[in-house]
């Protein structure tokens, strides 16, 4: 009897054991997939989609063109994103280029930006202090020149150029900023946005 009593107590305390260690292998898991979770919420944060205005015609453009594409995720204009509408998009070979537009027959009152790249990479390599342009650094260690808003009898918006690989990429946009500082860092950060995002 006491032999039996024995082996009991002997089976009881294995089992603890066992179920002490599964306890501990659990809760050595859930640690690892909380680390794992916190490893993939401070990863590199993933580019933005490109704007929504750019969408419809993205696949025609890309379609006429190995230029690569690059596109802002968002746009910083003074009209609402809801206004804007492209105008014009087209490709080849060499480039592309998009027209956008807050309206539609209403000529340069509309005008909303320009979007392009082309092989002539003279206007992305060139500083003309004369109209204020200056060189700016862009996302990657790019090197921009940044071109102020100008107004005679009537007003230029201001643009932003730099080269991506062998090509001149261009924006000339109708930004939103209170002060000529808060434009040339709202340009700045719809350049950077389409460089970030790459080839869409």
């Amino acid at each position: 009897m006491k032999r039996i009593l024995n082996l009991v107590l002997i089976a009881l305390f294995s089992s603890a054991v066992v179920f002490g260690q599964a306890l501990n292998d659990n809760a050595g898991s859930q640690r690892t997939n909380k680390g794992a979770r916190r490893t993939t919420k401070t990863s590199a944060a993933v580019p933005a989609p490109v704007a929504q205005v750019f969408r419809n015609d993205l696949p025609l453009l890309k379609d006429g063109t190995r230029v690569p594409i690059l596109l802002p995720g968002e746009l910083l204009a003074t009209v609402a994103d809801t206004e804007i509408k492209v105008t014009s998009a087209t490709s080849d070979e060499s480039g592309y280029e998009i027209a956008l537009a807050a309206g539609e027959d209403c000529g340069n009152a509309c005008f909303v930006g320009i979007f392009l790249a082309t092989p002539d990479d003279d206007h992305a390599t060139a500083e003309t202090p004369e109209d204020g342009s200056h060189a700016v650094r862009l996302a990657r260690g790019i090197k921009g020149y940044y071109t102020p808003r100008t107004c005679g009898g009537s007003c230029t918006p201001p643009s932003i150029t730099w080269l991506y690989g062998k090509r001149g990429y261009y924006i000339q946009f109708n930004v939103r900023g209170d002060t000529p500082a808060e434009e040339e860092s709202n340009m700045i950060r719809m350049a950077n946005s389409a460089i970030e995002g790459g080839a869409r």
